[in-house]
């Protein structure tokens, strides 16, 4: 029987007949003929497998649709959300007037009243629901609900700006909405200070996340999308 030559390995030439490896060589990299790796090396790592190719940032690790862009996903700024804000408030008082101004002058036009007589009381009874009841009620369905399905009032559209799930970077849905709207509401109870820290909140946090508490409450960040 033939012996493996003496001495350090020879380097591999290419296959012989049959596919065989000579004695004393060896194939480059520890792989032999006929056989496949089914992926690239990544020296002392395992393969990776597949794996999320979009943008990463800090502390979640799925960026939000729509943006695509490169490197780290922005956070909206304090100027953003705050006009944000405001849009939304303007809004709402606009809608407000419209009611309440078409309620009144829809219910005046139709009194027969005498120069000098008032409406009837219940005329009173509905301005007040209006403005205490069905107004506020409004306001908090609009931002619960569209945050809830959109990630975004009309105000954070404009402006550019969504409300995501911190763990998937999804939209909120009912329960984390409605969570973020109740921290602020209820702060708003304390001569509406308290509803003020709240929406002041995002300073006091790291730059990277900017939550404020109704944001950590509900688990979401607000993400810039444009």
């Amino acid at each position: 029987m033939s012996q493996p030559p003496e001495g350090p390995p020879q380097p591999y030439h290419g296959p012989q007949p049959g596919g065989a490896v000579p004695a004393g060589q060896q194939y480059p990299g520890g792989q032999y003929p006929g056989v496949q790796y089914p992926g690239p090396q990544y020296p002392g790592q395992q393969y990776p497998g597949p794996q999320y190719s979009g943008p990463q940032y800090p502390g979640v690790p799925y960026p939000p649709a729509p943006y695509s862009g490169p490197g780290p996903v922005p956070m909206a700024s304090m100027g953003q959300r705050l006009g944000a804000r405001l849009l939304d408030a303007l809004l709402l008082v606009v809608a407000a007037a419209i009611v309440i101004g078409g309620f009144a002058g829809i219910s005046l036009a139709t009194f027969d009243l005498a120069p000098g007589q008032d409406p009837p009381d219940w005329f009173f009874i509905v301005i007040i629901l209006l403005l205490y009841v069905a107004l506020p009620l409004g306001a908090a369905l609009y931002e619960i609900l569209l945050i809830a399905r959109r990630g975004a009032t009309i105000g954070k559209s404009v402006v550019g700006v969504r409300v995501v799930r911190i763990a998937d970077g999804q939209l909120p849905g009912t329960g984390p909405a409605l969570a973020r709207w109740v921290i602020p509401f209820l702060g708003s109870f304390l001569c509406g200070i308290g509803q003020l820290l709240v929406y002041l909140s995002p300073f006091f946090d790291d730059e990277t996340r900017r939550q404020g508490w109704h944001d950590k409450v509900a688990k979401v960040i607000v993400v810039r999308t444009k």
